[in-house]
C-alpha cells in the first residue's frame, strides 16, 4: 500500500472591504494555501471595486481590503 500524506486543510482568509463610506465584512471567507494568495486576490478584488467605482462616478480615494484570519486578526490591508 503506498504511504498516503496527511493532507493539511488550507487556511481560511475573510475580507473586509470599505468603499464610499460602506464596510462589508465578509463571513464566509476562503480557503487559499497561504497568506500571499490571499493578499494577491484582495488586490484583484479591490482593484475590480475600484473599475466599477470610476465607471459609476464614485471613486473613492480611501477604499481599501482587509485581509484577516480565522480570530479575526488584520494580517493586512490592501489601499489604493
Amino acid at each position: 500500500m503506498p504511504h498516503l500524506r496527511r493532507r493539511h486543510p488550507m487556511p481560511r482568509f475573510f475580507f473586509t472591504s470599505s468603499t464610499n463610506s460602506k464596510i462589508v465584512r465578509d463571513e464566509e471567507g476562503a480557503d487559499y494555501p497561504n497568506q500571499c494568495a490571499a493578499l494577491h486576490s484582495a488586490r484583484l478584488g479591490l482593484r475590480e471595486m475600484l473599475s466599477i467605482a470610476i465607471l459609476d462616478g464614485r471613486f473613492d480615494p480611501d477604499a481599501y481590503v482587509t485581509v484577516e484570519d480565522r480570530e479575526g486578526n488584520i494580517l493586512e490591508t490592501v489601499r489604493v
